[in-house]
Formats: structure tokens, sequence, C-alpha cells
């Protein structure tokens, strides 16, 4: 272990360094040089608690975490950056992490991941509450906060999350909303766009595109500025736009449909003359909000209020409208989140579904209302033969039979009920109920439906063997021969029929008088 000043070569001339090093073997006996000390005397301060800590080490006092509580905090956020690039995150999304940890961490006074603390970092999110922060960017902090404790802790570097408390605040309301644009506004914007003058090395033709594009296939900017020719499939049986994952946010192959045939032959038009790997609009425009601006002056141009009732219509507001039109259209749900490309349907149909008020009056009848003429007819002839039953049976019937159970639905009669049985009411007009007598299954009715029993299919029979059940008898009365048979059975419902003064209940005469 010594001091020295090193030799540095300088045109030529070998001479002494102004600075001093120190080199000591470390507990595995490796050497290990320090350079950059300006005086002897901090170069032999450093070299003594060098040598501390080697004994340290060798005694089993100093471990690796130990280390890692000495190493200032900025080292551990450059070590967790590292991790942006395995996972392919764009250098954009890295920085803005970094930038916000750095920053809080700076005015919580954090220096190493000792002094990390949940409350310090809880009453940091009120002052920024209290500055006019938004609640999804305080959402965010907490967010980036957690997956940087995570790191340490699947690193080894601490025991124990010092960010476990931390809770994300609830967004009830945001700063920037946006709105969806109608199909009048769609139309005037693209109208009036072309007749705008060149942005960003844009023409106007190449803001119809960049514009009838993102209306149609719900793109994001910085995804549309990286599209080239060939990811627009135009002669392809189902018109597509693809764009590999490396270009997308979520780091996924998207491949979305074009299905208006007028957008289709615009864009093949369009596309004469340009190079498969040619971008399709180039330049900064999707980096420092050219989009917005360019949206800006095309509704200027069009007539159409930029912000209604609070809500914007800026470039990702086209978003906004693109999956707003297929809720409003009754696609799937599944399928709309599967075109928005979110891993969360909640914020597909919570934050991207911009429903007015007329929407949410009408949404009920309009879904009450069957898609097709055909469906309208069917609906309309059940609900007559439902009257035209109903009417025939209280005519039959008589006095209609009054349920024992008042909050039960009505019993829906099996088919193979139906099938296996010869109802014959009786002709007294006393207001008795029809009386059913049983028959057995010929082998050809089992062929044909498929029972074995009036009530219950075969693999019932055969499940209830299998417990230890008594399989059901056809010929018998409908009556359970156990008590735990009833469970294989479908519930019977009770009707009570008053006859010269006798309630008749389940089988059983009760005197009214």
């Amino acid at each position: 272990m010594t001091i020295f000043q090193p030799t540095v070569t300088r045109k030529g001339l070998k001479t002494k360094a102004k600075t001093y090093s120190i080199r000591y073997a470390n507990a595995g006996g490796k050497q290990i040089q320090e350079n950059g000390f300006l005086t002897r005397d901090e170069a032999a301060v450093r070299l003594r608690d060098a040598r501390r800590e080697v004994k340290e080490e060798r005694a089993g006092i100093r471990t690796p975490k130990f280390k890692q509580q000495e190493k200032p905090l900025a080292e551990h956020l450059g070590d967790f950056a590292q991790t942006f690039d395995d996972r392919e995150t764009s250098l954009a999304q890295k920085r803005l992490v970094i930038g916000r940890l750095a920053e809080i961490f700076n005015a919580c006074g954090f220096v190493s991941l000792s002094d990390m603390n949940s409350n310090v970092f809880q009453a940091r999110l009120a002052t920024l509450r209290k500055d006019g922060r938004s609640q999804q960017t305080c959402k965010h902090l907490v967010r980036h906060a957690k997956q940087f404790a995570k790191f340490l802790l699947d690193d080894d570097r601490i025991e124990v999350d010092p960010f476990r408390k931390l809770r994300s605040p609830k967004v009830s309301e945001r700063c920037h909303r946006r709105r969806a644009l109608t199909l009048d506004e769609c139309t005037r914007l693209v109208k009036a766009v072309c007749t705008c003058g060149p942005m960003y090395g844009l023409s106007g033709a190449d803001q119809e595109a960049l514009f009838l594009t993102a209306m149609n296939t719900g793109f994001r900017a910085s995804e549309l500025s990286r599209l080239v020719v060939a990811n627009l499939h135009l002669e392809a049986d189902h018109p597509h736009v693809s764009l590999a994952g490396s270009n997308t946010k979520n780091r996924d192959e998207a491949r979305i449909p074009l299905r208006d045939p007028v957008v289709v032959r615009f864009l093949k038009k369009w596309i004469v003359g340009k190079a498969r790997d040619e971008l399709l609009w180039p330049g900064p425009w999707a980096t420092s909000r050219g989009g917005s601006k360019m949206m800006r002056k095309a509704l200027k141009v069009a007539g159409i209020t930029y912000e209604v009732d609070g809500r914007k219509a800026d470039f990702h507001a086209l978003r906004y409208t693109f999956i707003t039109n297929l809720i409003n259209s009754k696609e799937n749900p599944a399928y709309v989140q599967r075109m928005a490309r979110h891993s969360d349907i909640n914020l597909t149909f919570r934050v991207y579904a911009d429903l007015g008020l007329e929407d949410l009056y009408h949404g009920n009848q309009q879904r009450n209302q069957s898609s097709s003429p055909r469906q309208n007819g069917k609906s309309r002839n059940r609900s007559q033969s439902a009257k035209t039953n109903s009417s025939e049976a209280s005519d039959d019937e008589g006095d209609a039979p009054i349920s024992v159970a008042q909050n039960v639905a009505p019993q829906v009669v099996p088919e193979c009920l139906l099938a296996s049985r010869d109802v014959t009411p009786e002709a007294s007009g006393k207001g008795q109920e029809t009386q059913a007598t049983g028959k057995i299954h010929s082998p050809q009715m089992q062929q044909t439906t498929g029972v074995d029993t009036p009530c219950r299919p075969v693999s019932q029979n055969v499940q209830a063997e299998r417990q230890g059940f008594e399989p059901w008898d056809s010929s018998r009365n409908l009556r359970f021969s156990r008590p735990v048979q009833s469970a294989a059975l479908p519930p019977l419902r009770l009707r009570a029929v008053c006859w010269e003064g006798f309630w008749m209940i389940g089988g059983k005469c009760q005197d009214d008088r």
C-alpha cells in the first residue's frame, strides 16, 4: 500500500503528475489503484480508510450490502438507467424517468440509500400537489419510485423496500382533457388541411394523409413518424397498416386494418413515386409537438372550436376519435381494446371513450333496438306468440294459480319433459290444475332427444350412480326417493289452487273454513 505521483507523458516528455494516487490490495488479493487526490494528506486519509475496509471485509464485518449503502444515490440511479437499455425502452422515456426520480430525490434530500423514507416522499408529493402538479404526475412519481425500489431489492442492495407504504393517488381529474371529433368536424378538418401551407416540411397533401391515417388507425404521433411506405399494405385482401414492435409504445407489433375504401384509394395515389424504405412523414414534427400545431391551424381554417367544455382537440384527440367511433359502432369490447392496443380495458373505456350527454341519453334505447330487421321480426313474432299463449292459458285454466314464492322466477319446463309426457287437462272446469301422466321413453325417443328420463339427461344418471344416489326411474311419480337426490333434480314450482273452499298446496289439502 503506497502513495505516489503517477508519471504522465506530454509531447514525448515524461513528467510527474500534479495529483497523487494510492495502490493497495483488496480482500481478494487484487491490486486496486485510485487516482485524482489533490494533496498527499488527502491520499493518506483515503489509504488509511482502505486498509480499515480490507480488514473488516476479511473479518466478515463488511458485507456487499454494506458497501452499497456507502455508494451515493446518483450511482444507483445510473445503474437503474442501464436496465432500460435491456428492456429496449426509448431514450426519451429513460430520460424522463431518471430525471423525475433525480429531481424528487434531491428535493427530499436523499443522498444515500439509508436516507430514503416513504413519509418524506409522501410529504413532497403533497407539496407538489399544492404547487399545481397533476394527480397523474404524482401517480407516475410513485410508480417510478416503486420500480427503483424493486430494482434495489432484486439486486440485493437493500433488505427492506423503503417505499412499501406508498400508495398511488387516485386520478379523479385530468389537467389536459381531450375530446373526440364528430363526423362533420372530421370531414371539415380534412378539407381544410389541404388548403394549409407547408409546415415542418409537410405539404397540404402530406398533412391530409397524416390526419386520415391517424383517424383510421389510432396511431400516436411518434408511431406515425416512424412509418415507411412498406408498412402500408394497400394491395392485400384486407388492407392494413403494420408497424414493428421496436417502433410502438408497448413494444408489440401493430396491425391495424383500413376499412374505409376511400382512404385506401387516396393513400394508393399519394404514395406513387415513393421508395419502399422512405419515411411517410419525415422531420422533427413529432418530437417538437408539431402535430398539435398543425391541428390548431387546420381547426382555425375549418372553423372548428378547439376547446369545448374544457376538452381540447389536439393531435392526440384523433386517437380519441378513432376509439370513440369503434365504441359507438357497437363493436365488441375486446375488439376495441385490441385495436386501441391497451393492456388495460379500463384505460380504453374510462379515458379514451368520449361519450357526451346525448350518447348517454340514447345509449340504452339504441342497445334495446335490434341491429337487423330480421331480428326485429323475430322478436315481434315472439311477443305476439307469448301474448297468444298467455291468453289461451288464462281461458283454459280460469283463475291463474298463485305462486307460493313471489320472488322466484317462473320455471321453464324442459323440452324433454314435454316430449316424454301426455298432458291432458281434466274437464271439470273448477280451477283444478292439469295433471300429467308420465310415459317411459321409447328407444327411438332416446336416440332422438338423447335423454333417458323425463327430467334428467343420461350424464346426470351416470353421475348420480357414481355418487351413490339411486338412479331415476321414469315409471314412478314425481317424488324424491331420497332427500339427497333433490340436488340432482330440477327445482319444482309449487302451486296453490282453491277448489270448493279447499286450498291445494303441494298435493296436500287444507281447509279454508
